[in-house]
């Protein structure tokens, strides 16, 4: 009999304890919790840092030059393909593309006025 006490009583112990934990879990977003959630603090730049701002983002605009350096090897490499031809401005610069555009501008300046059709290649 006193076993049977004993059972019962664990039972029912545990039988609150689940009811505790489903109202718990029920109960949990609605009941206040005493924690102190702060603020939340904004910011504000003051108005001459804010201006400051403004004219060097403006003065941002200018275009970015970029600096190549060229080695003494790198050239040895470019005249052995034959792709560097010293004396020009841009020695670099594909030969093939400088002699279309030079010979199309001769080809139409001595025609007078008239449209060569292999002058647009």
């Amino acid at each position: 009999m006193i076993k049977s006490i004993l059972k019962n009583a664990i039972m029912l112990a545990l039988l609150i304890l689940v009811i505790l934990l489903i109202l718990g879990i029920f109960f949990y977003g609605i009941l206040p919790s005493n924690k102190i959630v702060p603020e939340k603090v904004q910011y504000a730049l003051p108005d001459d840092l804010q201006q400051e701002l403004n004219v060097t983002l403006a003065g941002d605009q200018q275009p970015v030059l970029q600096t190549y350096v060229v080695k003494g090897s790198d050239i040895n490499k470019y005249e052995a393909a034959s792709n560097y031809q010293p004396g020009k401005s841009d020695p670099f610069a594909d030969s093939n593309s400088v002699n279309n555009t030079t010979n199309t501008a001769t080809e139409s300046a001595t025609d007078n006025g008239t449209v060569d059709s292999n002058t647009n290649k």
